[in-house]
């Protein structure tokens, strides 16, 4: 406790105090807050104003949320951090008078950087919370300012809040023991069921919450704090436990680990094996991966962990295929240009290149008014845009690369996306980027090659025609698009035969990934069913049966030789099948995984060959419900597979 002298300041300070006099939440930051906080003995050098809360991939553009103050137990700015931050306040206008969302904002902001104390306030109306770091916060202070004028009030919370005892506290409480001495702890534990139970009271207390990209997750035994990316900005998250023996353990991860070991098995339970970062080694024990730490974790921890990935991954998941569908990238490859993101249109030939940038060159939006001065010179890309909004940033590869073989002589054009182009164009008229998108705004991918062929390279053509006929030895080739897509769009199939593109894709995709990792039959169920039902309209004349039967027969044999059904071709069948026996198959594989949790890629790798070799060959009398389910089954894998080929299996 402190003497008299130090508390009556304080003590007269709020009692003279008139929140009448705040205005707005500007006077209640300057005429209530850091009187508060000065007389209760904050060093003004411990303050920090308008914190940004940092994320977990310093260096990152765009704007991050902030904090109104913060108050450190240390002077350095270098050191005023999560480990030194003793109170985040959190002010508002006196008109506010439900305080409740911006406790729970304060509470966000805890998670992060986990003071000692929560204040939020409109000048009139003073909530303080106390922050425990493996337990839920506490209302020490819940009314209004006037009833601080009380002695006994003022003195308990004075004794609670004051500087240095503040600071006193969160030095003494501070997590000492190091990971090793935490397992050798649990070891002990095991022995003492009871004492667990009581331990077990210390879990975290549930959340979920978002501010700008940053998103938290909690359960009793697991928090994960990630940041999220913008577009194809790259993310990161950190994980902790509340569990005492892995206090102190804090697990980060990068924007590579979270898409190559947590992306596969999603909303899977960890018995099922289909999460890759995760391997259970007892009845209730799990082995953990987690980027370069390993960690046993008990069946409860499993649980909650898998279930804060879910969330977290789900939104990440989301806005990277939202950002691919808005800005029309799936078609074209990603490749990155000096560190930006962007996606391969097409070829064309370095002169022709030369006069493109010729152009844009002249007609630079600040050399004229027509219509095609809409050009800013950057660097060696071509920069479109006039205006708020860029529409494009064309930049040229050259050289022989892996997804294209053209010779020598070649610029390719990579339409890029930056990130902090993306977050710059919030700060304007819009909330999201993506309102933004569109020919006046930022184009997209397939919008700007349409208008590289159609319009811009024609015009080029037209303006230099004495250069370009210079050039014009083999004018075929002074374009090369070879990047087409693959694919005829859903909406559009009217026949079987069609979707056999999208039976490939996920075929290869089963086929290519880990062995270990399996799927799961909430997907597979519908697939199989629909298929099944597709098939047993084919005509077996039309078919090849013998193929078929050989991817059948191998499923059979079990996961060991499925890979490249080498034992089913050394062991010839004991009779040949007929399409009879094909069905039989196919009805009870459909039976099998409607009472499965779980199938191993191989399977379905086999199953889908079977399917391929029906729908592409086979003469079927379909009805247009039947090719409706198949769509629709087929659609859900097509869309997983073609996100993890772009973005999980790459990082493995």
């Amino acid at each position: 406790m402190l003497d008299q002298n130090q508390l009556d300041p304080f003590l007269n300070w709020i009692r003279t105090f008139d929140y009448r006099l705040l205005l707005n939440e500007d006077d209640v930051e300057t005429k209530f807050v850091l009187s508060l906080f000065q007389y209760l003995g904050y060093p003004e050098e411990c303050r920090r104003g308008k914190y940004p809360l940092q994320t977990y991939s310093p260096g990152k553009p765009g704007r991050k949320p902030e904090i109104d103050q913060v108050y450190f137990a240390v002077k350095e700015p270098d050191k005023q951090n999560a480990d030194t931050s003793l109170v985040i306040v959190e002010a508002k206008g006196p008109q506010e008078t439900n305080l409740d969302k911006d406790v729970n904002q304060a509470k966000f902001y805890g998670y992060y950087l986990k003071p000692s104390f929560l204040v939020v306030t409109n000048g009139y109306q003073l909530k303080i919370l106390k922050c425990h770091r493996h337990r839920s916060e506490e209302f020490v202070f819940d009314d209004t300012v006037d009833a601080l004028r009380d002695r006994e009030i003022a003195t308990d919370i004075y004794n609670q809040l004051n500087f240095e005892i503040v600071k006193h506290v969160k030095e003494c409480t501070a997590n000492v023991l190091i990971h090793a001495q935490y397992v050798q702890l649990a070891q002990a534990l095991r022995r003492y069921p009871d004492l667990q139970d009581i331990l077990d009271k210390g879990d975290f207390q549930p959340f979920t919450g978002q501010v700008e990209n940053l998103r938290i997750v909690v359960k009793p035994k697991v928090a994960v704090m990630c940041n999220l990316p913008i577009a194809f900005e790259e993310g990161s998250c950190q994980i902790d436990f509340s569990s005492v023996t892995r206090r102190g353990l804090t697990i980060h991860l990068t924007h590579q680990n979270i898409l190559g070991d947590l992306m596969m098995g999603l909303h899977t339970s960890p018995h099922w094996q289909t999460r890759r970062f995760l391997r259970q080694i007892d009845d209730d024990l799990f082995e953990a991966q987690l980027g370069q730490t390993t960690t046993i974790l008990s069946e409860e921890e499993a649980y909650d962990l898998c279930a804060c990935i879910d969330e977290v991954c789900q939104e990440y998941k989301r806005i990277i295929i939202e950002a691919e569908n808005v800005l029309e990238t799936w078609d074209y490859e990603p490749l990155h240009s000096d560190g930006l993101p962007g996606f391969y249109l097409l070829s064309v030939r370095q002169w022709l290149w030369e006069l493109m940038r010729k152009f844009a060159h002249e007609f630079d939006c600040g050399r004229g008014n027509s219509d095609w001065h809409t050009f800013k010179q950057v660097n060696i890309l071509i920069r479109v845009g006039r205006g708020f909004h860029d529409h494009a940033f064309i930049w040229p590869k050259t050289g022989i690369n892996s997804w294209s073989l053209l010779p020598t002589g070649y610029v390719h054009l990579v339409c890029v996306f930056s990130d902090r182009d993306l977050r710059w164009v919030e700060r304007g008229d819009v909330v999201s980027w993506k309102q933004a998108v569109g020919p006046q705004g930022i184009w997209t991918a397939r919008y700007t090659k349409k208008w590289i062929l159609e319009d811009f390279i024609p015009k080029v053509r037209a303006y230099y025609a004495r250069d370009y006929q210079a050039h014009q030895c083999e004018p075929y080739l002074d374009i090369r698009d070879d990047y087409q897509t693959k694919h005829i769009p859903f909406r559009e199939i009217s026949e079987p035969k069609q979707i056999a593109a999208y039976l490939h894709a996920v075929q290869l995709w089963l086929h290519c990934r880990p062995s270990r990792i399996t799927v799961s039959t909430l997907l597979l169920r519908p697939y199989y069913a629909a298929f099944r039902d597709l098939a047993q309209q084919a005509d077996p004349s039309t078919i090849n049966i013998s193929y078929i039967a050989e991817n059948l027969r191998a499923v059979e044999a079990g996961p060991e030789c499925t890979r490249d059904k080498t034992e089913s071709r050394k062991s010839p069948p004991k009779y040949q099948w007929t399409y009879d026996d094909v069905m039989n198959s196919l009805d009870q594989h459909v039976a099998r995984i409607n009472q499965s949790e779980y199938e191993d890629s191989s399977n379905a790798d086999l199953i889908s060959r079977a399917f391929i070799a029906i729908v592409q060959e086979g003469a079927i009398s379909f009805s247009q419900a039947q090719l409706n389910a198949a769509k629709q089954a087929l659609l859900p894998l097509w869309e997983q597979s073609r996100f993890e080929w772009r973005y999980v299996l790459p990082n493995q």
